[in-house]
Parts: structure tokens; sequence; C-alpha cells
């Protein structure tokens, strides 16, 4: 086997986790591969859980969308019910929202999908 065969090999058909001690022949993960290891395959699963609630999508070019999520592919395309889209407005220098009532979203343009921020508690008195 040639040099770059068994690096090849190595590599690409032996994927190793990255370590940060080696105790007694016992390979101990790092934190960020043991974290990836454990949250891989999650998004799907939280979107799955996200269905007919609320979400806030940020999108390239400063915009927002916040509505009902009704649907979602592997490639991240959405499906917004009684979305509003956030934008700002150059001329006016403020943010103005504007109502849609369905959107279909690519996933190309969606940078995060989070539920929609809590309003602050109001103290009571």
């Amino acid at each position: 086997m040639t040099r770059i065969s068994q690096m090849l090999h190595r590599h690409v058909f032996k994927p190793r986790l990255k370590t940060s001690a080696n105790v007694e022949g016992l390979d101990v993960l790092d934190r960020d591969s043991l974290v990836n290891l454990m949250n891989a395959g999650r998004p799907m699963e939280l979107l799955q859980k996200s269905i007919g609630g609320h979400i806030l999508v940020e999108l390239k070019g400063q915009r927002k969308l916040k509505g009902k999520l009704r649907g979602f592919d592997q490639h991240l395309n959405l499906i917004i019910e009684d979305a509003d889209e956030i934008y700002y407005n150059s001329e006016t220098e403020r943010e103005e929202v504007e109502s849609v009532k369905t959107i279909i979203v690519r996933g190309d343009n969606v940078v995060i999908v989070s539920p929609p921020p809590k309003p602050p508690k109001k103290k009571k008195e």
C-alpha cells in the first residue's frame, strides 16, 4: 500500500474522533466531539416538534419571518402560515412588518430558525 493510500485509508475509511486524553488505552472524547456525537440528527427532531408552533426565521438580507411552522424538508425548505415578514426599511430607518398569509421559504435563504422571543414578563406590584 502506498503512503498516500495509507493516509486515505486511515482518514477516510476509519474516521477517528478527537481525543483529549488516553487513559489506560481508552480514548476520552473531547467536549466538542462528544457534543457533536450526541446532537447528531437533533435539529430535524427539534423542527419536527415545532410543527404547529410559532417560530422566528432569520433570512439572508436582514429579513425575518414570524409565524406558524406547517412543514419542512431535509433542505430546510419551510412552509409557514400566518406569517409576518419583518424587514428593515432604509428610507425610514425603522423595522417594518408586513403580513403574509402562507409562505414557502427556500432553505438556502435560511440563516436561523428559533422559537419567537418571549415578551418580557410584567412585574407584579
